[in-house]
């Protein structure tokens, strides 16, 4: 209970805009399109979700895993083949794997995620590895004839990483956020110009709903971004009290020294 009180307490303009603009968005344009259940369940849990994940609660990760369970089922009525398998093997068991890890052991207790960045050599591995997976994953969805299928190939890379850096709690994982939610209002936009029907007009409220996770991961961005210049600035500090702190130790053992010395010569 304690949690939920706090979780109002600290909302700010932009979290009040976006549920209200994200929520009021979905229920209106779902009425005017007559979307389907799915489609309204999707869109509010994700909001929430990516609002959570921008403020780096870690509750945020169970939204995640309905969200992500939704989107699958969603992807799958529309043949996004290449959506679908990002997220069933990928998204989901690292999601899952994830919400294990941060409740449990010697993370139970934190309130929020951390940021750690990964290392440059990881960063080549990670790389290497996506793309080659991409190579694979093209053959795999030319086979099913998926539609867009370039832009699905770079959707499935950019969420293989931006996942990765979900499970290492590393903030970047906003600016691979940022791309995707780019090509998947693409991906979900060009089918309803290519083929103007009502079934492809119920998926505008998806559509408005991936808008509201676009301007989340920005401020997501922002918040990592003055985080880690607090932490710069912190550390520069602390190296300077240390330095500060040598010297005087070094002055004070000189001084020391000479007095020694003074009482010997007397």
């Amino acid at each position: 209970m304690q949690k939920v009180k706090d979780f109002f307490k600290n909302l700010n303009l932009l979290d009040y805009f976006l549920y209200i603009f994200g929520f009021v968005g979905v229920i209106v344009s779902s009425i005017i399109v007559k979307s389907s259940v799915l489609t309204i369940l999707y869109a509010i849990t994700g909001i929430i979700y990516v609002r959570l994940m921008a403020k780096q609660y870690k509750e945020c990760i169970f939204f995640g895993i309905v969200y992500v369970a939704i989107y699958i089922a969603q992807s799958t009525i529309y043949k996004n083949w290449g959506e679908v398998i990002l997220y069933s093997a990928i998204s989901l068991p690292i999601l899952i794997f994830t919400s294990v890890n941060w409740f449990t052991g010697k993370n139970k207790k934190k309130d929020k995620l951390n940021n750690n960045p990964i290392k440059y050599q990881e960063w080549c591995i990670l790389i290497s590895v996506s793309l080659l997976v991409g190579v694979g994953i093209y053959f795999l969805l030319n086979y099913f004839d998926t539609p867009n299928l370039i832009i699905a190939v770079i959707s499935f890379i950019i969420g293989v990483i931006g996942n990765y850096l979900i499970l290492r709690e590393d903030g970047k994982m906003f600016f691979c956020f940022i791309s995707l939610n780019v090509i998947q209002i693409l991906l979900w936009v060009m089918p309803i110009f290519k083929e103007y029907s009502f079934n492809y007009l119920e998926i505008l409220p998806m559509i408005f709903t991936l808008i509201v996770f676009l301007i989340s991961n920005f401020d997501g961005t922002i918040r990592w971004l003055r985080e880690q210049k607090i932490e710069r600035e912190d550390s520069k500090e602390l190296d300077k009290n240390f330095q500060d702190d040598k010297t005087e130790s070094k002055n004070n053992k000189e001084e020391n020294d000479i007095n020694s010395e003074n009482k010997l010569g007397g």
